[in-house]
């Protein structure tokens, strides 16, 4: 694991998700492989994913205090987040341990201390970028470090269409890249 945060520093974890009236967040596999429920203690993070996506939409980082959400593509923001509605979950920190810098994650089912259903994840998404750290980068425009040539997204999808290979799984990784990103199916 990677630079982590102090999970004694917060007295709870949030989870946002398009699907509300949750009573129990149970462990899912997700991108690294392992069934886990997600969580982070920033709600700067926890409000993006009021809808699904991917790495192949958005870049997501973290530098210093500041948050950032990058399109990788014209109008991603408004593909993705105008329709969509959702709930952000507070959860209690007993069950979750620190996974990097921005998440922690809980191997076992996790009971909500208090859901807020949100009616229009864009507008929630815009009220905490006015009032915290959340910076939100329309395409082509992005901060330094995130590769103007999208360089990093190659690196990433590449490795992770070699792990499928490895394991044997077929996803459409592939197909949705070549769809949302055909400017950089030769560099893949």
């Amino acid at each position: 694991m990677s630079q982590v945060f102090d999970l004694k520093s917060v007295k709870e974890v949030f989870h946002c998700s398009p699907q509300s009236g949750l009573q129990v967040l149970r462990p899912r596999v997700s991108t690294h492989g392992e069934s886990w429920v997600y969580a982070t203690p920033f709600l700067e993070i926890a409000c993006t994913y009021l809808a699904k996506w991917d790495d192949l939409d958005f870049a997501q980082s973290m530098n210093g205090d500041d948050f950032y959400l990058v399109e990788r593509y014209p109008n991603a923001f408004m593909q993705i987040f105008p329709q969509a509605k959702g709930s952000l979950y507070h959860l209690p920190i007993d069950s979750f341990e620190s996974f990097n810098y921005m998440e922690a994650v809980s191997r076992e089912p996790v009971y909500p201390l208090k859901e807020t259903i949100i009616e229009n994840s864009w507008e929630f998404i815009n009220e905490v970028a006015s009032q915290r750290n959340l910076h939100l980068h329309y395409y082509p425009h992005r901060p330094s470090f995130i590769p103007e040539d999208d360089s990093d997204l190659v690196a990433k999808v590449s490795k992770w269409i070699q792990e499928e290979k490895k394991t044997g799984r077929e996803s459409a990784l592939y197909s949705r890249f070549c769809l949302k990103h055909p400017n950089l199916v030769g560099r893949l």
